[in-house]
């Protein structure tokens, strides 16, 4: 029977994987073999210059940016901003005395299974939409993982189809780019 085992390994197919890690370095599994092939890929949106910009989801309560706005107390201020979800990586919570504050570190790769921290991340922002809280949403560049976040939380919690949320989000907020990986698993919420 090992003689049939050992045979039979000649006909198996390699197999070739491709590993992105957390900070962005691509490589190619082949066997026991692991070359890198990229250390320009990063696997989350790379934040270059200061974004303020506050996009308005759903008046009076529901916005959505970047880490810069996150770290910009006027602004937050100016939003009458009381409660900020952090899905970003890395990124410090700059003013626990004034906001409330919840965390989900999200990975920006499509690889990542995002539906559990969705379903999380919708039953905060109902809680804060219930309460009359005015909630900001952030991941580090605000393109990624927070808009999808709140796409996320307008099928789970307000029914809506995910075309029209995600042409919400975009109205709202025009360079929102779901990764591909959580664009699929965006359309299979329920």
């Amino acid at each position: 029977m090992l003689g049939e085992l050992t045979a039979g390994r000649g006909r198996l197919r390699p197999t070739k994987t491709r590993i992105t890690t957390a900070d962005g370095r691509v490589f190619i599994q082949d066997g026991d073999r692991i070359d890198q092939i990229s250390e320009h890929e990063p696997g989350y949106i790379v934040d270059l210059h200061p974004d303020l910009s506050v996009a308005i989801v759903q008046e009076p309560w529901l916005y959505l940016g970047g880490q810069d706005v996150a770290a910009d107390k006027q602004i937050l201020r100016k939003f009458g901003i009381q409660r900020i979800l952090n899905v970003g990586s890395g990124i410090e919570n700059l003013f626990p005395e004034e906001f409330l504050y919840s965390n989900i570190e999200i990975l920006d790769v499509p690889e990542f299974n995002i539906v559990p921290d969705l379903k999380v991340c919708a039953d905060i922002l109902e809680k804060s939409r219930k309460s009359g809280e005015r909630c900001f949403v952030h991941c580090n560049a605000g393109v990624s993982r927070a808009p999808t976040v709140v796409i996320g939380y307008l099928v789970l919690k307000q029914s809506m189809d995910f075309t029209s949320a995600l042409e919400m989000v975009k109205q709202a907020r025009t360079c929102a780019k779901p990764n591909q990986g959580f664009m699929n698993q965006l359309m299979q919420l329920k």
